[in-house]
């Protein structure tokens, strides 16, 4: 991986005279004790990022959302979701950077400002996180065509249809997704080029598959369930669902970008440092 700069802030360190936790304990322990902050934190990001969530309502109360989930309905779902990505990554993209930001000092115990250091991160990040947001939305347009006009639709001259797309852009989007996991959390972190914070994030989304891929079936069992009674899934979404699954991702992941990023990053500064005295 490449050099790098880290922004992490001094925390708590190892516990001292104890054992930390099993950490699936450790993250509902957390949880408890920052439960009305994780609260306070869903709803400022909602309103920061309320295009998504109303076109996602909009989506959602369809009668056929659950009833007749098409591939080609499916597809209009994601081609608008990914409309809104695109249109509104100016907003998406940095306030998904500052959440990260609060949700890593939560899963560090760290010490954070909640709100100030929200919008800080939101400028710090500004452009790299626009950029994700825009990556993200052009990915998710392409894979909502071959849903909507894969049946149809042909390539040049040729007897394929865009169908045969489906699969591969799947694929795609799914890395996408696992590199989003990681990619925000690195981005509040340290100081890297939009490349090597992408190429960094790769890397992880395919060492921890299997990870990525639990943490992927948990996030959308858990939503699936919290919309199975839809006033109960929106009333969740509001208050805290995005912000709990947010705080799962980063918890989840925190331990591998600690030890793969920060500690040798940590360790080059002190070295360099002991160098120079």
């Amino acid at each position: 991986m490449s050099l790098f700069r880290t922004k992490a802030k001094e925390g708590k360190g190892v516990y001292k005279g104890e054992m930390r936790p099993i950490r699936p304990l450790y993250f509902f322990q957390i949880f408890g004790r920052k439960f009305w902050k994780l609260i306070q934190m869903n709803l400022l990001y909602i309103v920061m990022t309320l295009p998504i969530w109303i076109a996602v309502g909009l989506l959602i109360f369809n009668e056929n959302f659950f009833v007749d989930f098409s591939f080609k309905f499916a597809g209009s779902f994601l081609y608008i979701l990914s409309l809104v990505f695109i249109f509104f990554s100016p907003l998406i993209g940095p306030s998904t950077a500052g959440m990260t930001y609060v949700l890593k000092s939560y899963a560090t115990e760290t010490p954070v400002f909640q709100y100030s250091d929200f919008f800080e991160q939101f400028k710090k990040n500004f452009k790299q996180g626009t950029l994700l947001s825009l990556v993200t939305g052009v990915f998710l347009l392409s894979f909502s065509f071959t849903l909507m006009h894969g049946d149809s639709a042909l390539i040049g001259n040729g007897q394929a249809t865009l169908s045969v797309l489906r699969i591969p852009l799947l694929v795609v989007n799914l890395m996408l997704i696992f590199i989003n996991y990681y990619a925000y959390t690195i981005m509040v972190m340290f100081e890297l080029k939009f490349s090597d914070l992408i190429k960094n994030s790769f890397i992880f989304a395919l060492a921890k598959l299997p990870l990525n891929l639990l943490i992927f079936i948990l996030v959308c069992a858990i939503s699936y369930f919290a919309y199975h009674y839809l006033i109960i899934g929106l009333a969740l979404n509001l208050l805290i669902l995005y912000a709990f699954c947010g705080f799962l991702v980063v918890f989840s992941i925190y331990p591998t970008v600690e030890k793969h990023m920060l500690i040798p990053a940590q360790k080059q500064k002190n070295d360099f440092e002991n160098i120079i005295e």
